[in-house]
């Protein structure tokens, strides 16, 4: 819910765009510091480590985005997924794995990204503008990118291959008591 504090009488407002160059947020690097871990073996506080820097043009770009005038009016949002190996080719090591950077556009209807943020107060203390309720609302457009880092590794691991025999070697019980349940259950049948 939102509040609305409409002006005393004659009390006016002011409002002001600023709106930012394109050519110089394209050129503008953001940087990636991607984090993961999910190798057994390793320290559970070492992280598989990268460090990602990227242009916003190159991203834009990358998103199907081929003049960065058109989002600068209106914005955009745009989904960055960072990947370490695939199902084909598994990260052996943390050491020699170099993640791929797959982008999509999300806003598609309506495009664009706008939000809109109020902020409300009072005045300074002074008699004349105690009672005075004011309000700044904030219309913002722009790029909005949302960063996911996922992976896929396979390495050896002594304690879970100890744990797969081990239960291997408790169902094999199982598959004989299941055995002889079956025969008895024929030898019933039979009489």
């Amino acid at each position: 819910m939102e509040y609305t504090w409409c002006p005393i009488f004659g009390q006016g407002g002011s409002s002001f765009t600023e709106i930012l160059n394109a050519q110089q947020i394209g050129d503008l690097d953001l940087d990636f510091n991607l984090h993961l871990s999910w190798f057994p073996d390793s320290d559970p506080q070492k992280f598989l480590s990268n460090q990602k820097q990227v242009k916003v043009k190159s991203l834009l770009a990358s998103a199907g985005i081929k003049d960065i005038n058109t989002v600068a009016s209106d914005g955009c949002v745009i989904y960055v997924k960072f990947h370490y190996g695939t199902s084909a080719a598994p990260c052996p090591t943390g050491d020699n794995c170099v993640p791929n950077m797959s982008v999509v556009r999300l806003d598609k209807n309506p495009p664009g990204f706008k939000m809109r943020r109020s902020n409300y107060y009072r005045g300074n203390g002074t008699v004349a503008s105690q009672s005075r309720e004011m309000r700044d609302v904030s219309r913002v457009f722009g790029i909005r990118v949302i960063a996911q880092v996922s992976g896929r590794g396979e390495t050896f691991s002594l304690t879970m291959a100890m744990l797969q025999i081990a239960c291997a070697l408790a169902m094999a019980q199982c598959v004989y008591i299941a055995a002889d349940v079956f025969t008895i259950f024929l030898n019933l049948k039979a009489l």
